[in-house]
């Protein structure tokens, strides 16, 4: 039977076949599945609640609310902060490569 026949006379068998396969796609990834939760399964018990926890336990503490604009008001800000270079080569070679350009 061709799957990409013309015509209502194969729908309901196409339709069959392809339920089917599409139906049993899955059962391909078993082993994956079956790995996945044996593999989490043995590390859960060896470690127990501590692998998996809810977070019962642990207080939460939201951080401080910090006002943007404060932010934006501070003068450190706007200060401009000379470059730091580890390499003094580097760095008065590109001083030197701008004073050529502005004579």
């Amino acid at each position: 039977m061709a799957l990409n026949s013309e015509g209502l006379e194969g729908l309901i068998p196409r339709a069959k076949v392809l339920l089917t396969l599409g139906g049993t796609y899955f059962l391909a990834f078993w082993p994956l599945i079956l790995v996945t939760v044996a593999s989490f399964s043995a590390v859960y018990l060896y470690f127990g609640p501590k692998f998996v926890h809810d977070a019962i336990t642990r207080q939460v503490y939201l951080p401080q609310y910090v006002d943007p604009y404060a932010l934006l008001e501070d003068q450190r800000i706007s200060e401009t902060k000379t470059p730091v270079n580890t390499n003094s080569y580097l760095y008065n070679e590109s001083h030197l490569a701008n004073r050529v350009l502005l004579q």
